[in-house]
């Protein structure tokens, strides 16, 4: 579905099992710039910032991609302008949020 920024790294994003609607499962792939070689947490919703009725998923790291992949039914109902909402918790602990409009 695109790129977007997390904190200062773009990291580029497709999303899988349809169009965004309520209460459906949808899967994203999350590439980040810098390989971390399944060493950071990636977090995934949709939804809202705060995360309000929203499942969070965890990324499972792909080495054969090097990318994450996360699952996550969406809220029924769904919030207005809900979008995927991306956490990368690195190493040290850091963690940065961006967001990108869910299809």
């Amino acid at each position: 579905i695109g790129s977007t920024m997390v904190g200062d790294a773009e990291v580029e994003v497709w999303q899988s099992h349809g169009n965004l609607a309520p209460g459906k499962v949808l899967a994203i792939a999350v590439k980040l710039p810098d390989s971390q070689e399944g060493a950071v947490m990636v977090r995934a919703w949709v939804g809202t910032e705060d995360r309000t009725q929203s499942e969070v998923g965890e990324g499972e790291y792909a080495p054969s991609h090097d990318d994450y992949d996360i699952h996550v039914n969406t809220p029924d109902p769904l919030p207005e302008g809900a979008k995927w909402w991306i956490e990368v918790e690195y190493r040290d602990g850091r963690t940065e949020l961006g967001s990108i409009d869910a299809r």
